[in-house]
């Protein structure tokens, strides 16, 4: 259905569109002479296109010329004194009533700069986007870019206001670029500041098992720069910021590296306000470090088959030039150094030795690992300090042993284990919690022999290695030997014609080897009638082979040991025929 509203909508629309005068298109200035591209106006005759000018982009503008020829498209305008003109134009039609429109204002100055915002580098190539210049006669872009020591054109942009420069090396060096608007006089604005794509450039450090990074800072946008992000990927992963820097900063030290691992690192910089980011190449490299002996652990020290036993661990992987098993006491004072030679490439994971000099005679000793990596960096384990042990039997049948604690920073004494050596036997006789440095045996006396009661504690402990795990070892205490103090029963009655008694003997009990013993009788007026070196041998009251006659006699006796030293005894017996 026909609606005679809308129907004449359009006809009054078209109207007013018909009731315009179009001007002239000013496109440029080049040199005195304007151009422009001509308007289409079909409302009535032409007369003349008619060109205002002024020395003042604010006016007031005069009358310059009338061009009465319709296809005329230029104009020249002599100006010898170089002087800047500001133009506009209008189209004089025979069109009574209708509305004469102005064209844009031009002027004989270069187009209005075009301004660089980012330059971000992707491989190779730069991406780069430019505010658009305020001019209205610029139709194109030019893009400069240094080469060698020339600034030299590589493009033009015809559309838009992005470029992307595939013949560029960003990736080697910072580029330097230029975005100069074009109109079709071929004026050019003029040549602004630089901008040049940041550079990163990348160095290791392999004994400070380090990456150093440098680079240009991009600072020339707009709005100026807000801050620096790090990123980095690693063995082909996303690229994630790892730290944040100031505008200006142009070196950061990445220490978090691991031998063997693929790194690719790149500067990202933001404007102030817009976030707009500039992007630098990406650098990458292979982490080829000196692998330093950071999982060393001293294991254990444990005394056995006459000498220390010393085991540690370390990484494989490690690169060293030396190291050396070093031994102190516990003032700290160096006691001795043992080289460990076995550093083949790749190391042994677990590793030990016996030491067989020094071994603790009187005190406690202390064992960790020294080593020296390529790079001249010293390393030490953890110092680990073994269980010396003491004691006495001041009973017979009682032996009271202590022990100094066992040491290693890290680890926890679970408990001591007690074991007692008698000839070629070994048995466990009992547990000591691990806050606790002493132990009571008892041994019956009857089964008490001449030979020594010998005891050794081990201590159970645990500790965390650097590989995680939660690793249980025994570190077993020098070895003493306890004897009960010698016991001497001496008869002071025998009779050789007798039924009984008929011999006269000393009787020592717990008496040791390397022992001395002396045993000497004198009659009433001091003439010696018996001497003995043997406990075993028995007098029987003959001198000389004659009986001596009944009467009282003096004994001296001497028992030298190497535990207890020397003890004497003198008294008397008689002898009765």
């Amino acid at each position: 259905m026909f609606r005679p509203i809308l129907a004449i909508t359009f006809v009054l629309q078209a109207l007013f569109l018909q009731a315009q005068i179009m001007p002239p298109d000013p496109l440029c200035v080049g040199g005195d002479t304007l151009f422009w591209d001509l308007p289409t106006n079909n409302c009535g005759p032409f007369n003349s296109y008619n060109i205002y000018a002024s020395q003042n982009p604010d006016g007031p503008y005069s009358l310059l010329a009338s061009v009465s020829n319709q296809t005329q498209d230029f104009y020249v305008h002599p100006n010898p004194g170089n002087d800047t003109w500001y133009y506009y134009m209008e189209s004089d039609y025979n069109c009574p009533g209708e509305t004469v429109l102005q064209s844009d204002t031009i002027s004989n100055l270069p187009p209005d700069p075009a301004q660089i915002l980012t330059l971000l580098v992707s491989g190779s190539d730069v991406e780069m986007e430019w505010e658009p210049s305020s001019s209205p006669q610029v139709f194109a872009y030019v893009i400069y870019r240094l080469i060698g020591n020339n600034v030299d054109p590589i493009d033009t942009v015809y559309s838009g206001s992005t470029y992307t420069d595939f013949s560029a090396e960003a990736n080697i060096k910072s580029e330097q670029y230029y975005v100069l608007a074009l109109d079709p006089c071929g004026n050019t604005s003029l040549f602004l500041d630089p901008v040049n794509t940041t550079y990163l450039s990348l160095s290791q450090d392999e004994c400070a098992r380090t990456y150093l990074l440098e680079w240009n800072p991009f600072l020339t946008f707009v709005n100026g720069s807000d801050r620096q992000e790090v990123h980095v990927s690693v063995d082909g992963g996303p690229f994630e910021g790892i730290a944040t820097l100031g505008p200006d900063a142009g070196t950061f030290t990445f220490s978090d590296v691991e031998d063997g691992s693929d790194y690719c690192f790149r500067i990202i910089a933001f404007e102030n306000g817009t976030d707009r980011p500039a992007q630098s190449n990406d650098q990458c490299a292979t982490t080829d470090i000196v692998v330093p002996p950071d999982e060393m652990a001293i294991f254990n020290a444990t005394l056995i088959n006459g000498g220390v036993e010393v085991s540690w661990l370390w990484n494989t992987d490690a690169e060293l030039a030396s190291a050396n098993i070093e031994v102190r006491d516990t003032e700290g004072n160096f006691v001795q150094s043992i080289p460990w030679t076995d550093l083949g490439d790749p190391l042994q994971l677990s590793n030990s030795v016996l030491l067989t000099d020094p071994v603790p005679d009187n005190a406690p000793l202390e064992y960790n690992i020294s080593s020296v990596d390529n790079c001249g960096e010293v390393w030490k384990s953890k110092a680990i300090r073994t269980v010396y042990l003491e004691g006495e039997a001041p009973d017979p049948g009682e032996f009271i042993i202590n022990w100094t604690p066992f040491r290693l920073d890290g680890a926890e004494v679970i408990e001591y284990e007690i074991y007692r050596q008698r000839g070629l036997s070994t048995e466990f006789v009992g547990l000591v919690p691990g806050n606790e440095l002493e132990f009571t045996d008892f041994i019956p006396t009857s089964e008490l022999k001449d030979e020594a009661v010998c005891y050794y504690v081990e201590a159970r402990f645990s500790q965390l290695l650097p590989s995680g795990e939660l690793a249980y070892a025994n570190s077993r205490s020098n070895v003493i030997c306890l004897r009960p103090e010698p016991k001497m029963y001496i008869p002071n009655v025998f009779s050789p014609t007798g039924e009984n008694n008929r011999e006269w003997k000393v009787f020592v009990q717990f008496i040791e080897p390397g022992f001395d013993y002396q045993l000497q009788v004198f009659n009433r007026w001091g003439a010696l009638v018996f001497e003995t070196d043997d406990p075993e041998q028995v007098w029987d009251g003959r001198t000389g082979g004659a009986l001596l006659p009944s009467g009282v006699y003096i004994f001296r006796l001497r028992l030298e040991t190497p535990t207890y030293g020397v003890v004497e005894q003198k008294g008397s017996i008689t002898l009765i025929r």
